[in-house]
């Protein structure tokens, strides 16, 4: 049963999903363990991911705290549900080890140090992808509905450098990102009688991208910054007939 005020309740992913696939075998030979012992290289690979969303229906949640008979309550049914989403991969690679992961790597249990190294071993590559998004919109009247969004997404990829591993990370944020637009039938007594329909609308987005990579000086690392700005309008008008112009 979704909680009141809830368009269809939260919306999380049955569970988070994760696959090993352990492959015996390397171009190089056998490698000699601590014990003294002869074994062939192994590489394994673990993804994870996990996908949560929730929409919350505030029109609905109004009706059900204020009564319908409310005019605060009926003003919030212009309201669109909102809409929240957060999603996160993970995964890593593993070349030349000298044994298969546990049992808790293959299961994709614990945070994102057991996908960087296991029983010691750093990985040859590991990344980490999560999102967040968030949106909705609202209808005030006279034939105007406005529309925004948020999205965020931070990206991080380790790299095994000598005998240790360094990030590069980056960050795409997706805001303001938005629209407004308006649609009007005017009345036949007067105007639409010519002009059935009126229609016009206006789109924005801003989009920003952070990247840092580090140097081969300790501490050291770069970052560069991109901003794109985009803005959009169209206007259109119905003629009687149908006939757009």
């Amino acid at each position: 049963m979704s909680p009141p005020g809830s368009g269809h309740g939260s919306r999380p992913s049955p569970a988070s999903t994760s696959t090993a696939t352990p492959t015996p075998g390397s171009r190089s030979g056998p490698r000699a363990t601590a014990a003294g012992e002869f074994r062939v290289p192994a590489a394994f690979t673990n993804t994870q991911r996990v996908d949560l969303g929730a929409q919350l229906d505030v029109g609905r949640l109004g009706k059900a705290v204020l009564g319908d008979s409310s005019g605060l309550a009926a003003w919030l049914t212009r309201i669109a549900p909102i809409d929240v989403a957060f999603g996160r991969q993970r995964g890593s690679s593993f070349n030349l080890a000298t044994d298969l992961p546990g049992l808790s790597y293959r299961l994709g249990l614990g945070g994102m140090d057991m996908f960087r190294s296991v029983d010691g071993q750093l990985a040859t590559s590991a990344t980490q992808s999560a999102t967040f998004t968030a949106g909705g919109g609202v209808t005030p009247g006279l034939g105007l509905r406005v529309t925004a969004t948020y999205r965020e997404t931070n990206n991080v990829a380790w790299t095994l450098r000598a005998d240790d591993q360094v990030p590069l990370r980056s960050r795409i944020q997706d805001w303001p990102n938005g629209q407004v637009a308006w649609a009007i039938t005017p009345s036949k007594q007067n105007i639409g009688r010519i002009l059935p329909r009126l229609a016009a609308q206006v789109a924005y987005r801003q989009s920003e991208t952070t990247s840092e990579q580090p140097t081969f000086e300790l501490g050291g690392s770069v970052v560069t910054r991109h901003d794109r700005r985009d803005a959009q309008s169209v206007a259109s008008l119905t003629l009687v007939g149908g006939i757009p112009c």
